[in-house]
């Protein structure tokens, strides 16, 4: 059997010869093949533009589930530094206190005549005071250490004492009236409040300034 007898005629126009019949067919299917190739090239995009979504949310997942750990660790930490400073605080004010105020027209006791302590002496330090000034010294370095590392991490006091009041940054517990400072001012700091990398994770406990001028202005 004849293979060119039983090939199913190509339709010509009127005006086309086999062979430019035969080129047609040919650039249709370039044209077909050019379209689907477009297809899968915009299918590739969508799917790596969908995988790289997928990996920069896990990543960004992954670190927010490190700040947020970090955070936690470094709000129990604050509570340690709290206690470090009151004990640094109670100390110094144990072994340190102010000097005592003479009433007026009354003065120290004089040293009997003749019985006065020789040039350049000095009692000899008991060993407990020593013993409490280097367990004191000792507490204040391990305070400076542990705010040292924190702050590597991004930690940053608050500022409160005299700045305006803030309910963003300070947590107002009580009022205090003043004619001398400003209304809504900070007066004094209960406890340091902190930020981390400029988010707020505990705010000033403050007390605040009511002026009674402002008040009766009004």
């Amino acid at each position: 059997m004849n293979f060119a007898e039983n090939q199913d005629p190509v339709e010509l126009t009127d005006t086309e010869t086999p062979d430019e019949s035969s080129i047609r067919e040919l650039q249709d299917g370039l044209a077909a093949a050019k379209e689907e190739n477009q297809a899968l090239r915009e299918q590739l995009k969508r799917a790596q533009a969908d995988y790289d979504n997928f990996r920069r949310r896990l990543q960004e997942d992954a670190d927010r589930r490190k700040e947020m750990a970090a955070e936690e660790i470094i709000c129990e930490l604050l509570e340690v530094l709290d206690h470090l400073e009151m004990a640094v605080g109670h100390s110094t004010a144990v072994n340190h206190p102010a000097p005592e105020k003479h009433a007026a027209g009354k003065h120290p006791e004089k040293h009997a005549a003749g019985k006065h302590p020789a040039a350049g002496s000095h009692p000899a330090a008991e060993p407990q005071e020593v013993q409490k000034k280097a367990v004191l010294e000792g507490i204040e370095l391990i305070y400076r250490q542990i705010r040292k590392i924190l702050e590597k991490q991004g930690l940053e006091e608050i500022p409160a004492e005299g700045c305006e009041f803030d309910p963003f940054q300070h947590d107002a517990v009580e009022a205090v009236e003043t004619k001398t400072q400003p209304d809504n001012q900070v007066h004094s700091v209960l406890r340091r409040g902190y930020k981390l990398k400029n988010k707020v994770i505990r705010p000033s406990m403050v007390k605040v300034c009511r002026n009674i001028n402002a008040k009766e202005d009004k």
